[in-house]
């Protein structure tokens, strides 16, 4: 049971923000290029980090994944360049979101 009765509204703003930041950064190609170079570099410092049969499996299927990420970023941004990442109607979604918790008017109660 959650603590704080918020109905998911803590959630939901903080997967609105994310949706903000990555469309940011897709939408400037220099962030993107920096972003590539962090995801990249940072699985390829693990190998200086440490040294094991475990851990350079688990920094080759890190490096894997972050491959594998930028490409289908690049891929995406070289198919449609003017385009955003995740396309999200928020002010839809707002509306939509008072709408069903908006308090409806009650009629005054009769008093005998």
């Amino acid at each position: 049971m959650e603590p704080f009765f918020d109905g998911g509204l803590f959630e939901i703003l903080i997967a609105a923000s994310f949706v903000l930041a990555v469309n940011f950064v897709f939408a400037k190609k220099y962030l993107l290029y920096i972003f590539s170079f962090i995801s990249i570099s940072a699985p390829l410092l693990l190998f200086l980090y440490h040294s094991g049969e475990w851990f350079v499996m688990l920094a080759l299927v890190c490096l894997f994944n972050a491959v594998f990420l930028v490409v289908l970023l690049w891929k995406t941004k070289k198919e449609r360049p003017n385009e955003l990442l995740i396309h999200f109607d928020y002010k839809q979604a707002i509306q939509k979101f008072v709408q069903k918790f908006r308090l409806k008017k009650q009629s005054p109660v009769n008093k005998l």
